[in-house]
């Protein structure tokens, strides 16, 4: 049995070491056309790679080799591929929640709590479900882990293209638009479901679009008419590519609305892996949670306690991308040019046409 765990192992290990896709190119010829008409687009290891793989006179090119300007991070390691890392993030600093919430007091003008912070190992961990009835609102486009991480703990996913949609609106530059969600959280409703969260993406993945102010508001003061829980991703805070765009955080939205802890519940995330800081590998991240009892607060904190304890590497990482060096600082001339080096780069490759 071990033996055959152990081969079957080895098989996958093989193939993924394989080229994804694969472009098969016609034989040469005395014609220019036909040597560069593109005869099929397979995957290596489907049904159809195994008859053409008989034919010698094929050339076999990787998608790489056709397009070297397409830069694979989809595994969410940039500095394999020459992005330069920032000095600072790698020299480590001391406080931790203390400094991350010192850092969101800072970037929205209100209060911060350390106490409301809690260090995970990324902000993928935070999200858990309690059964099959229950039910979370996730915008399509969206980043698939939420629809993994629903699916994986027994949940139910409200979103387009799986039980119910919720559509991003494009004509709007992708916003959520409410009555969209209502209709959609009735759907559910209608279905057995218990929808318990609205899910966020701002700025959007993959999309990349950052929400008006206006439409922030409205979004907080939906969930707060609903019982609903403002699920914020929020890791992408710093990737805004439109001069007139500007992010501001829900925390920050919320409070300027006049809500409190009574009104709204909210946790916000962030991560170490993604924006300009790219380290995904650290595992680091919080989630900053506002407006819950303390009977909840507690079951998050018992939640949290399973897995003992957040990393430490990522944990001082966290805390360096809300705290970093300030003018004046030794570190702050060569941060400020790697990190405005890489969301110029980012910006340039963002540009559509």
């Amino acid at each position: 049995m071990w033996k055959f765990v152990a081969d079957k192992a080895k098989h996958l290990i093989d193939k993924a070491s394989s080229p994804l896709l694969t472009l098969r190119l016609s034989p040469p010829s005395s014609s220019p056309k036909s040597q560069s008409t593109i005869r099929f687009l397979t995957s290596l290891h489907s049904p159809f790679s195994d008859s053409m793989a008989s034919s010698d006179s094929s050339l076999l090119v990787t998608l790489q080799s056709i397009n070297p300007k397409i830069l694979y991070c989809n595994i969410g390691n940039p500095q394999s591929l020459g992005q330069q890392p920032v000095t600072f993030f790698r020299e480590g600093i001391k406080g931790l929640r203390d400094t991350i919430a010192a850092g969101i007091e800072e970037r929205d003008g209100f209060p911060t709590d350390p106490n409301d912070i809690f260090l995970t190992d990324g902000a993928s961990p935070a999200l858990l479900i309690k059964s099959e009835e229950d039910g979370i609102l996730c915008p399509i486009p969206q980043y698939p882990l939420y629809s993994a991480s629903i699916a994986l703990h027994g949940g139910t996913l409200v979103a387009v293209f799986l039980r119910v949609p919720y559509y991003l609106d494009e004509a709007t530059g992708w916003g959520l638009e409410i009555y969209e969600v209502k209709k959609q959280l009735e759907a559910a409703k209608s279905k057995g479901i218990t929808v318990r969260a609205l899910v966020v993406i701002n700025p959007g993945n993959p999309i990349g679009q950052v929400l008006a102010e206006d439409n922030q508001r409205d979004i907080a003061k939906f969930c707060k008419e609903e019982g609903l829980v403002l699920l914020a991703d929020e890791v992408y805070q710093e990737n805004i590519y439109v001069p007139d765009k500007k992010f501001h955080s829900f925390k920050k939205i919320s409070r300027s609305m006049g809500y409190g802890e009574k009104d709204i519940s909210l946790v916000s995330f962030q991560s170490v892996s993604k924006g300009y800081c790219g380290k995904c590998g650290k595992r680091g991240g919080y989630m900053e949670v506002t407006g819950f009892t303390p009977e909840i607060r507690e079951q998050i904190y018992k939640v949290a306690s399973v897995n003992l304890c957040s990393n430490i590497s990522g944990q001082i990482l966290a805390s360096l991308v809300m705290n970093p060096p300030k003018v004046g600082d030794e570190s702050y001339e060569s941060y400020f040019a790697e990190k405005d080096g890489i969301l110029s780069s980012l910006a340039r490759r963002a540009k559509v046409g």
